[in-house]
């Protein structure tokens, strides 16, 4: 069986659209695990609805904690061999769950990563992945999601639930995925790869990923999970590391250059200045801008904004 864990929070105008697609799977045998969290408008109740005319699917009332939390609840409640992640307002192809338990049956094969089709503000398109199908020891995947070249999303890897073993997603935080999902990848032994659109991710102005962008608390939220990544994979297989080094050092410019804290950016500066961080870098442009941040780091911050605003005039121009 498989386990579909689905945090809902008032998305009570697509509920219908994701349960449907879960419903109409060509594969039968799964649970879908949603978690009310603490909804006010009538999410909880078109669950409820949803749950007295299927039996497979299982209604969890909280108080809101989050995505993080609403998930970690399904994580603990789930029972399938297998588990799959659904955010409440994107959608499942068809064929989702039959050709990622078709695929995960090949010898020591623990993931499944296929691609995701984008729709929504004024676009529609397929996000191909940057590995071409086929099977990988998960030490080259955790490779490629730590420079990043994967991208870290919980709904686009389908594994066995063991991988999830004592491993729940950062309650409170932004950019949760970033932090998590890695040591699953890190417990697999074999990761199928299907180059096939099988997720739909529906874009949203008011998403919390757009927002973050908006507010500039995106790089925050990006280096705390950066940061966690980096410091397991130094610690675990130190060979890998030097991969995550570019995204993290990238982002901690950033957040030190966005943030209000004087406090904060003089810790982020610090970290950054470690020797650590003097080699391991393959992007020469940001060695670079590292060593000029260590010795400059106000001058550093103040380029970046000014790059920024011309990028945005610029923007403005064409539109």
């Amino acid at each position: 069986m498989v386990s579909i864990i689905m945090p809902v929070y008032n998305m009570a105008d697509y509920l219908d659209r994701a349960v449907d697609s879960v419903i109409s799977q060509t594969y039968a045998d799964w649970e879908l695990i949603a978690i009310d969290d603490g909804s006010s408008d009538d999410s909880g109740k078109k669950l409820d609805d949803w749950a007295s005319r299927d039996a497979r699917i299982r209604v969890f009332h909280t108080e809101n904690g989050g995505l993080s939390a609403a998930r970690n609840v399904g994580l603990k409640n789930m029972s399938g061999e297998f588990v799959q992640f659904l955010d409440s307002d994107d959608w499942f192809a068809p064929t989702l769950l039959e050709e990622a338990v078709s695929a995960i049956k090949g010898p020591d094969v623990d993931m499944v990563i296929f691609d995701a089709y984008y729709e929504g503000m004024g676009v529609s398109f397929h996000e191909q992945s940057p590995v071409s199908a086929g099977i990988y020891d998960s030490r080259v995947i955790l490779r490629l999601l730590a420079y990043p070249t994967i991208p870290p999303y919980a709904w686009n890897k389908f594994c066995r639930s063991s991988l999830y073993r004592d491993v729940f997603f950062p309650e409170g935080e932004k950019w949760e995925d970033v932090g998590t999902t890695f040591y699953p990848v890190f417990r697999a032994r074999k990761i199928a790869v299907l180059d096939k659109p099988l997720y739909y991710y529906r874009q949203r102005t008011d998403s919390i990923t757009k927002k973050s962008a908006e507010d500039n608390s995106i790089y925050k939220w990006r280096f705390i999970q950066y940061r966690k990544r980096y410091e397991f994979l130094k610690q675990h297989i130190p060979e890998i590391a030097d991969a995550a080094k570019t995204s993290l050092v990238n982002c901690g410019i950033r957040y030190y250059t966005y943030c209000d804290s004087p406090e904060t950016r003089r810790e982020v500066h610090r970290y950054l200045c470690s020797k650590d961080f003097t080699h391991g870098i393959t992007d020469k442009k940001l060695s670079v801008i590292l060593a000029g941040f260590v010795l400059f780091p106000f001058a550093v911050a103040w380029y970046i904004k000014v790059r920024r605003s011309k990028q945005k005039s610029c923007d403005k121009r064409e539109a």
